[in-house]
């Protein structure tokens, strides 16, 4: 629609460039962009080539035969494919994955329903555009093992959670296609027992494995050793789960700022020539000032362990101490020690919380601060809260 210059009612929106329209279009929820078609006939041939973000989700659920006929209309290109909610067929997916690869699909999202892992398809190894991916419930091609096969040089976001890879060549494999990785995330990734990573862009790296010990098949082993033998850029080192984690090994991390979290699920923790088992120092060699921020869970408070970490990172400016006793903080012995360590020496500490095994009724606290010598604090900002404790609290 047209209107003489200085009309109020002028389609000014109308008069922008295509490729603006089709940005504000790509911006919008589907079914409201379709509907754009509908306003004039400038704007009907704008839909098909709008840059696609296909989302799957309970609001707008999509069956196959809907994105199917979606991928063959569209003419532009491909920002975002999600699918959280269907689980295609192969042949269904093995046919959407290289029309996303023609219309270098930027970001794409797998979380397949059901127990049994979605196998992908060769060609996911086409999409080589993709600048971020999460694969859930997933099971790698075989072809990601073959050398060269893999090659996504723009992927700078990878997250890989209940993903089994048919052999540890194809993991490394896929691992080493992404030449570009700045965040890595391995949440009980299977049939990979070690890994070594070396990677000159990576920043972030997650592992977390199964919350139980339980049985696999021989080839469906989960990690059990994580070497990072080269990491000249990673920052974060985070192992999310405390309770049953693998063993890991830092050779080369010069500018690792943040480690945790660390517990005794983690058998072996070597960082330089420095060796932690379950927590127990075994050998004090290496110091790594670059650390900055560090997170301990500890089932049984003891001083000496949290000493030996300390010694390990002599340039911390945060210590994370997650104390998980079975009801609180009770003031025992050990308990008091371990705190009286932090109250005496931390001269940075600005709070520190109690979770107690009671009513916190206020005899009982007189006498805690008491014992803990409050006043002889190192830190003079330092705050102490005592509250009851709650399985809720995080």
């Amino acid at each position: 629609m047209t209107a003489a210059a200085g009309d109020a009612s002028a389609d000014l929106i109308s008069l922008l460039p295509d490729c603006l329209l089709t940005t504000v279009l790509s911006l919008l929820p589907l079914h409201d962009a379709a509907r754009t078609t509908a306003l004039s006939r400038r704007w009907r041939h704008l839909w098909p080539s709008t840059p696609l973000r296909l989302l799957d989700s309970p609001a707008a659920p999509l069956s196959a035969a809907a994105i199917s006929q979606i991928l063959a209309s569209h003419c532009g290109g491909a920002v975002q494919f999600h699918l959280i909610l269907a689980r295609p067929c192969p042949a269904d997916l093995g046919s959407w994955l290289p029309s996303l690869a023609a219309k270098r699909l930027q970001e794409l999202v797998l979380r397949p329903p059901s127990d049994e892992p979605l196998r992908l398809p060769p060609s996911i190894l086409e999409c080589r555009s993709l600048r971020s991916a999460e694969l859930t419930n997933c099971r790698l091609p075989e072809d990601a093992a073959a050398a060269g096969a893999v090659s996504f040089r723009r992927l700078t976001e990878l997250t890989l959670r209940l993903v089994h890879a048919p052999s540890a060549a194809a993991l490394h494999g896929l691992l080493a296609g992404c030449p570009g990785l700045a965040s890595l995330s391995l949440d009980r990734v299977f049939g990979c027992r070690s890994l070594r990573m070396r990677s000159g862009t990576l920043r972030s790296l997650t592992v977390s494995v199964s919350l139980t010990r339980r049985r696999l098949p021989e080839e469906a082993g989960e990690l059990e050793h994580l070497v990072v033998e080269d990491a000249p850029a990673l920052e974060r080192l985070l192992a999310h789960d405390i309770n049953w984690g693998p063993s890991i090994h830092v050779v080369q991390a010069p500018k690792l700022q943040m480690l945790g979290y660390l517990g005794v699920g983690i058998p072996e923790l070597q960082l330089g020539l420095t060796l932690f088992r379950s927590m127990s120092a075994v050998r004090l060699a290496t110091q790594f000032r670059s650390v900055s921020t560090l997170a301990l869970e500890m089932a049984d408070l003891q001083v000496k362990p949290v000493a030996d970490f300390l010694r390990c990172f002599p340039c911390l400016e945060t210590l994370y101490v997650t104390t998980v006793v079975l009801k609180g903080y009770r003031g025992q012995e050990h308990e008091v020690q371990l705190a009286m360590f932090f109250i005496c020496s931390a001269i940075g500490l600005k709070i520190m919380k109690f979770l107690c095994d009671n009513d916190c009724n206020p005899s009982w606290l007189k006498i805690q601060k008491k014992r803990l010598h409050l006043e002889n604090r190192a830190s003079l900002e330092a705050q102490f809260v005592f509250q009851k404790f709650s399985k809720s609290y995080i």
